[in-house]
């Protein structure tokens, strides 16, 4: 729970500078392609059918939709930083927009949570 919440405010820090998007592009492709190996090789161990269970019960919630979480967030500050660079638009505004788009996805994050604890103790 607070591994994600740690990892939307690093984004939204890191994601304000024009530097920090491409650390963004790349801790994305590498958290993408660690949790891909990581439901590959659960599936190899466990066989399809429990495999594919215990993704959906202990993986899918949290982390799939924190990846899905970083992409928006990147983008975002992709769109901010090719925003100053082209039109010299105003910072302060692109960040509030920056802030208020971080803030909506730690209220998905934290619905996203509360789904999942309701799921998980009902099965």
């Amino acid at each position: 729970f607070y591994q994600g919440l740690k990892v939307i405010g690093i984004y939204w820090i890191v994601g304000m500078s024009v530097l920090g998007t491409p650390i963004l592009i790349g801790y994305l492709g590498y958290k993408g392609y660690s949790l891909g190996y990581t439901i590959s090789t659960i599936i190899k161990i466990l066989g399809m059918k429990a495999g594919n269970q215990y993704i959906f019960q202990y993986l899918f919630l949290k982390n799939v939709i924190l990846v899905f979480i970083m992409i928006f967030l990147a983008n975002f500050s992709i769109k901010i930083s090719k925003n100053f660079f082209e039109n010299r638009t105003n910072l302060k505004a692109n960040v509030i927009k920056y802030t208020v788009v971080t803030i909506l996805t730690v209220i998905i994050w934290l619905a996203m949570n509360f789904l999942e604890k309701i799921i998980l103790s009902t099965f």
